[in-house]
């Protein structure tokens, strides 16, 4: 019988290799490699940027499931999850929109809670931290900013006079001569009791 041809050979070899780059190319994407079992549970925010559908589920730090489905319900985002079945969530769960690393992919973070009625199939987080929004955000810097922009010219215009300046170099002096006299009289009750 005659050895396999090198056709088959590389055929098979280049079936291989496709398999192998089908696969890190999951792995890598984030994306899963086969669909997980679980079951689904639901969480409303106001606002989610950055979250869409298959974006993973983690619960300190691990792969808890991903979310299947995002839809406008009343002016609040509902996510339908897919929690796997090895994760236990409860009632006092916490879900918030976490960013891993400073510029890195958002994903949902689950605090599964600690008492003791579990999350059932189809129930909905109530507790969530809901993610800051950048522009709120820059908004109340900005106030910070004119707020303290305000404080440092009321400073500037009490402590700017010349007035001022005179009298608060006349009060360090005072400071550094009663610092002296005070020098003075610690040194004079040290040599007295000294001598007694």
């Amino acid at each position: 019988m005659r050895g396999v041809s090198t056709e088959l050979k590389v055929g098979v070899f280049a079936l291989i290799v496709l398999a192998v780059l089908s696969y890190m190319t999951f792995k890598v994407s984030g994306k899963e490699w086969l669909r997980k079992e679980g079951y689904p549970v639901y969480v409303y925010f106001s606002n989610i940027s950055g979250l869409d559908e298959k974006t993973k589920i983690k619960v300190a730090g691990v792969d808890a499931g991903v979310i299947e489905k995002i839809v406008l319900e009343r002016n609040r985002v509902k996510l339908r999850l897919r929690i796997y079945p090895e994760i236990r969530l409860y009632r006092d769960a916490v879900a918030s929109i976490k960013t891993s690393g400073l510029l890195g992919d958002k994903y949902l973070e689950i605090k599964p809670g600690m008492e003791q009625i579990e999350l059932k199939e189809g129930e909905v987080i109530q507790r969530v931290h809901e993610p800051m929004d950048i522009d709120d955000m820059i908004y109340k810097l900005s106030g910070i900013s004119d707020s303290i922009q305000s404080l440092t010219d009321n400073i500037n215009d009490v402590l700017g006079t010349e007035e001022t300046k005179k009298a608060l170099k006349k009060t360090a002096a005072n400071l550094a001569e009663l610092t002296g006299n005070l020098n003075n009289a610690i040194t004079a009750n040290d040599q007295r009791l000294k001598e007694t």
